[in-house]
């Protein structure tokens, strides 16, 4: 039998921002960026002024399994992407993926979800309507537990500040505005 033990520091360290001397941060974070945001303001709300995460959801239940599964082999992953990422063998990076997300299903799939009462800060999720894993269902449960959390979907897939460029700039403008002036 094999068990899983996630560390979780009591409190999160940012030593960036110490050397700094900066107390308090607005948070941007894409995909497995965003879930650090996200985990990052539940942790640490105390230096957080804002948070916007953006393919990210904060909790994997089991019915998501199935699409995690079908990312395996990876020939959906274009040689450009390859490149980009630093990676030749899209089978290989795709099943340690599918390992580490079904580990995560199956210890009970909570990223940062029971983190999510503790922000206090202005959070936007933002989802693609086309974003095959994260549903907008797994965002609305997320920013319903945050006090000032709100879910932004749009017209596109996964990687919402690409395709949607206009919109999200607009709308992360707006949300750091709102964020500075409370």
């Amino acid at each position: 039998m094999v068990k899983l033990f996630v560390f979780q520091p009591k409190r999160i360290h940012f030593p960036f921002l110490d050397a700094l001397s900066i107390e308090r941060t607005h948070l941007i974070g894409y995909s497995d960026g965003g879930e650090v945001a996200l985990i990052a303001a539940g942790k640490a709300p105390e230096r957080i002024a804002s948070c916007i995460a953006i393919g990210a959801i904060g909790n994997f239940g089991a019915e998501l399994r199935p699409r995690f599964q079908r990312m395996y082999p990876g020939d959906w992953i274009t040689d450009e992407e390859k490149r980009i990422h630093g990676f030749k063998d899209a089978a290989r990076f795709t099943g340690e993926w599918l390992r580490a997300m079904t580990r995560m299903i199956d210890s009970g799939g909570d990223i940062s979800l029971s983190l999510a009462p503790n922000i206090s800060c202005p959070l936007i999720i933002m989802l693609g309507e086309k974003d095959k894993l994260n549903p907008r269902r797994n965002g609305e449960r997320f920013v319903n537990a945050v006090p000032k959390g709100r879910l932004a979907m749009f017209d596109c897939g996964h990687a919402v500040h690409d395709e949607q460029r206009d919109a999200f700039y607009r709308m992360t403008l707006n949300h750091l505005r709102a964020a500075t002036r409370d």
